[in-house]
């Protein structure tokens, strides 16, 4: 199975995962074997390369897939990113973010590489920590921005609503339009007041996004 993934999908993002099972429409839900996030689960999109982790565990994928037999993958209940505070693998999942960026910091590694490992750290980052994701809303990379915004959403992460505004306001076009639905999302008097100003003052493509 690693030499079938090794020759269908020829990124070197690939390498240090095995694919586990299959939709039968060429995506594959793949176990990390070695790397940072060895024993992680995540899945394999031939459409879409965003190779973060979902499930902290080959047991927690088979838990889940038990109790939802029937369901695709975006309809389970993942253990990444946290959607609510949950401390009980805190200190499992920070080793895993300092491991991640040692990672990173190395010149040595592909570019695709380092923005998958990129995408993996900002999912696993807890809840509790999810104001460390503030500086990779600022990042020069649209899809790390996106990414970012897209966990913050996720969350409905209420104290984020200003960096979601600005991001909404200044951002990079992938990073405005999920920053406009997580503020749609939160739903609070605030978001509402800066989804008025928004709708004001962004490019009339835009205005879809604001639709209830």
């Amino acid at each position: 199975m690693i030499d079938i993934l090794n020759f269908l999908f020829k990124e070197a993002c690939y390498k240090g995962i095995c694919p586990i099972l299959t939709d039968n429409n060429s995506n594959y839900i793949g176990y990390f074997y070695t790397g940072p996030l060895k024993g992680k689960i995540c899945f394999i999109n031939h459409e879409e390369t965003d190779l973060s982790p979902g499930f902290r565990s080959v047991n927690n994928l088979i838990q889940e897939i038990l109790s939802k037999p029937d369901c695709e993958w975006l309809e389970l209940s993942l253990d990444y990113p946290e959607e609510a505070r949950n401390d009980l693998n805190l200190h499992e999942d920070l080793e895993t973010i300092e491991l991640i960026k040692k990672n990173i910091a190395d010149n040595k590694i592909n570019d695709d590489y380092r923005q998958q490992l990129m995408y993996a750290l900002i999912s696993i980052t807890p809840f509790s920590c999810t104001e460390d994701l503030y500086k990779y809303l600022k990042s020069d990379d649209m899809y790390i921005q996106e990414k970012a915004v897209n966990v913050i959403r996720k969350r409905r992460y209420k104290k984020a609503a200003d960096k979601l505004f600005d991001i909404a306001k200044n951002g990079m076009h992938n990073g405005k339009i999920s920053a406009i639905c997580a503020l749609k999302e939160i739903n609070t008097k605030e978001t509402s007041d800066m989804l008025k100003e928004l709708e004001r003052i962004l490019p009339k493509g835009y205005q879809p996004y604001f639709r209830r």
